[in-house]
């Protein structure tokens, strides 16, 4: 998808870029139109959050035994599989970066949050493997 392309988050279907929430012709819900760029944050820009003491969650949606490999220090784990029956966990009012191995199981996991009210969610592009290139290369990559 093009990052400037809006979509349904619901679907994915094509929208038309706007302010206010449509309906979704396809799906019949009604969804504010998103875009890529506006749901990803790259590895440098969460190193920089993290530099700052920003405060957000850093969330880790990967498979127990994927993080038993490799992890980024002070990510909270809640396998994608688990996502929606741990909603809980998750304020709605805090910032939450989401990351996997490579960006595409964290893109869906953002994309449930939205859908379920979280309105400050980000995918962490390239996942852990972005990151061990960009940011630690001591962190494994698989």
């Amino acid at each position: 998808m093009d990052e400037n392309s809006a979509y349904c988050r619901f679907c994915q279907d094509p929208l038309p870029l706007c302010a206010k929430p449509i309906k979704c012709e396809k799906c019949r819900h009604s969804s504010l139109p998103i875009t890529e760029k506006a749901i990803s944050i790259t590895p440098k820009e969460v190193k920089d959050k993290l530099s700052k003491k920003e405060d957000f969650i850093f969330l880790d949606v990967r498979w127990p035994h994927e993080v038993e490999n490799a992890q980024i220090k002070g990510t909270i784990k809640i396998p994608l599989n688990e996502l929606e029956e741990r909603l809980l966990e998750l304020p709605k009012d805090k910032e939450i970066v989401i990351h996997c191995r490579t960006g595409g199981r964290s893109r869906f996991a953002t994309l449930v949050l939205l859908c379920h009210g979280y309105t400050r969610v980000k995918n962490m592009v390239g996942g852990i493997n972005q990151w061990s290139k960009e940011i630690d290369p001591s962190i494994a990559q698989y």
